[in-house]
């Protein structure tokens, strides 16, 4: 629970114009978390899911969150550790990610495309392995998935 009072006193009354006493943010969101998979999935998503009710989950496993099939086995091994807690799915950009690829993921509900530049975080390996991420000097040759993306509406994220 938040209260305001310090703020309000700040704030000339003739400037006032809706007078809060009190903010209760019931639960949290957040938009960029790292659940992991396996005995750190289910140590860390039941504290996760204690502080927020929702969170753009993060895909860059070892393999990498790619397909609507991976996305869908993942977001089923979030909820199993952490009943009630509603994942927001993402997929990785990687070297093998097609437009079709990625409407898949789409049409299973994940509505994130997430760029990890190869080699820069966990699961973002380098070089031509299909799993790589992709690298920044090679971007237009994705353009086709990234257009597939805004034409669906979907956040194209860079980390």
């Amino acid at each position: 629970m938040f209260k305001l009072k310090q703020l309000r006193q700040k704030i000339p009354p003739e400037r006032r114009i809706l007078m809060i006493k009190e903010i209760i943010i019931r639960k949290l969101f957040n938009g960029h978390v790292h659940l992991r998979d396996g005995k750190m999935l289910k140590a860390v998503a039941p504290i996760t899911a204690g502080i927020f009710s929702r969170a753009v989950v993060m895909g860059n496993l070892s393999p990498p969150i790619v397909t609507g099939v991976d996305a869908q086995q993942y977001r089923k091994r979030i909820v199993d550790a952490a009943p009630g807690f509603d994942p927001i799915m993402t997929v990785m950009l990687v070297n093998r990610m097609t437009p079709d690829i990625f409407s898949g993921a789409h049409e299973v509900g994940v509505r994130i495309l997430k760029l990890i530049p190869g080699g820069t975080s966990t699961g973002s390996g380098e070089g031509e392995d299909p799993n790589a991420g992709v690298a920044l000097a090679k971007l237009e040759k994705y353009y086709p998935v990234l257009e597939r993306a805004q034409q669906l509406g979907m956040v194209f994220s860079c980390h």
